[in-house]
């Protein structure tokens, strides 16, 4: 049985390729749905959540730092998506 990482890792890289296609074939705007863009943010929160969790164990960040630094950037990302999109990610849920 394959493990969620190899199950997504072939979703996300297949995504990635289809984004990467249609970009490429100048087929314009592919319109995301409320859901798609919720659904996106996750995968980007999870990853990055992941991948920072990973910098502050090779780092041996104490635990408070860990804990401020998460939380500033769960507030600058969703300060960044705000911006620019005028979506309040806390209200997506």
């Amino acid at each position: 049985m394959k493990t969620l990482s190899e199950i997504l890792h072939i979703n996300l890289v297949d995504i990635e390729n289809a984004l990467w296609s249609h970009q490429a074939d100048k087929k314009g705007m592919i319109n995301f749905t409320q859901a798609s863009f919720r659904a996106a943010c996750k995968i980007f929160l999870t990853v990055m959540t992941e991948k920072i969790f990973e910098k502050q164990d090779k780092t041996n960040m104490p635990l408070e730092e860990r804990l401020k630094e998460g939380e500033n950037f769960g507030d600058e990302l969703r300060q960044l998506i705000l911006k620019y999109t005028f979506v309040d990610t806390k209200k997506l849920y």
